[in-house]
């Protein structure tokens, strides 16, 4: 019987499986997060993730520096998921603005009440490690330049009015704004009528500060019609 010859490296035949380093690596996420919702991040300490992993420190050092590279890749995998969720930052043919803005906020805000724990972490260790601030950084650095772009081109169209032509800092000053209104609330839990007043209020502030439209006048006008 003729040899039957393969040019694929062997390594394409092995079993597609997570290895065992993969599957510690996993659960010491799987725990850390599970602590989050328990305890205050600033509380934790790497014997407690250990300890709740069931390993001792020197095998959590084998995967992580620190508790701060734990979070900032649990911070990573939800900052994915907030941007699947968003089905891309650029405005959709065909839709408006308005439709637009809530497409964003909603994934947004959606993604803070299923991963809050994680994110309130990520904001109070944004002030105390080097290494957490320039993953965050990044992480909405690229959603804001996208923003930014969004409303220059819609500018460009003459269908945006925004206050200032400086849209990268209007989109960053926006885009902190919505962070810090969502680690708020998330920290308060407050009741729904609340949550909605502020949603209201923030969705006021940026769509006429970036697009020129003022959804009270809209209001207005459809009710003198």
């Amino acid at each position: 019987m003729p040899r039957i010859e393969n040019d694929e490296p062997a390594s394409s035949f092995r079993r597609q499986h997570p290895s065992k380093g993969e599957l510690q690596k996993r659960a010491i996420l799987d725990a850390f997060r599970d602590l989050l919702a328990k305890r205050n991040f600033l509380e934790l300490s790497v014997a407690d993730i250990a300890t709740a992993v069931g390993i001792n420190r020197s095998n959590f050092y084998f995967y992580f520096e620190s508790k701060y590279e734990v979070l900032g890749d649990l911070v990573a995998d939800v900052w994915s998921i907030w941007i699947e969720r968003t089905g891309g930052v650029p405005r959709r043919a065909h839709e408006s603005i308005e439709i637009y803005h809530d497409r964003l906020i909603n994934a947004a805000y959606s993604t803070w009440v299923d991963h809050d724990v994680i994110l309130i972490a990520g904001m109070q260790a944004v002030g105390i490690d080097a290494d957490i601030r320039r993953r965050w950084l990044a992480l909405l650095g690229s959603y804001t330049r996208e923003y930014a772009h969004q409303i220059e081109v819609d500018a460009a169209a003459g269908v945006a009015t925004p206050i200032t032509n400086d849209y990268v800092g209007l989109a960053t000053v926006l885009n902190d704004m919505w962070i810090v209104a969502y680690y708020q609330d998330r920290l308060a839990k407050p009741q729904v009528s609340e949550t909605e007043r502020m949603m209201d209020n923030l969705r006021l502030v940026t769509l006429s500060s970036a697009w020129g439209i003022d959804p009270r006048r809209e209001k207005i006008d459809s009710g003198a019609e």
